[in-house]
């Protein structure tokens, strides 16, 4: 795994639930690091490698839990990223210039799933990356990035992916390992 140079401490500005559920209703995740303002990072996938990614197929992905048999996913794959800073006023969102850029990826109960692969890149208003899932769990990865004029900001984005027997008819099982990822989503963003 590459080493991955930490960028200086975040500074929130408020903990505001109104603001995060304005952005995650805008954006389909949660990713605020400071608060009360109107910039956020985006975040889009692709499930191909980075070189492989197609300018025209980069699409917001909230964060997912998949199940399924076992022996049904193929480890290890790729996610290509393409994230960066937006601004909301007025209803209008407009990419803002990203100088340099962080991924983290984080350790979970399972150990650290995935892994980044190919570090981050930022040209212009955006900046790529990649991923790698290396086996069932939970993939939580922590972004931070800065503007050239300073503005930090900080988002967290998971890919679940769980083999276990019949889970259509395994409701408890699948309701467990839901809510303990979303606790280490929760986690992940409030360390931001």
């Amino acid at each position: 795994m590459p080493t991955v140079a930490p960028l200086p401490p975040f500074e929130k500005a408020c903990d505001s639930e109104p603001v995060r559920s304005t952005l995650a209703a805008v954006t389909g995740l949660v990713a605020l690091a400071a608060c009360g303002d109107d910039r956020y990072i985006f975040i889009e996938t692709q499930p191909v490698p980075l070189a492989a990614a197609d300018p025209a197929r980069w699409a917001v992905q909230p964060a997912e839990t998949e199940f399924a048999n076992p022996g049904t996913f193929a480890y290890a794959h790729p996610i290509a990223l393409r994230f960066g800073i937006e601004s909301v006023v007025n209803h209008d969102v407009t990419q803002i210039e990203t100088a340099s850029a962080v991924i983290t990826a984080v350790e979970t109960r399972l150990g650290t799933l995935c892994e980044v692969s190919v570090l981050p890149t930022c040209q212009g208003t955006t900046c790529e990356a990649e991923i790698s899932v290396l086996g069932a769990g939970n993939c939580l990865i922590k972004i931070r990035a800065v503007t050239p004029d300073g503005e930090r900001r900080g988002a967290c984005w998971r890919h679940g992916q769980y083999e276990i027997v019949d889970p259509a008819n395994s409701p408890e099982a699948v309701a467990v390992i839901e809510a303990r990822d979303a606790e280490e989503f929760e986690t992940c963003l409030a360390s931001l």
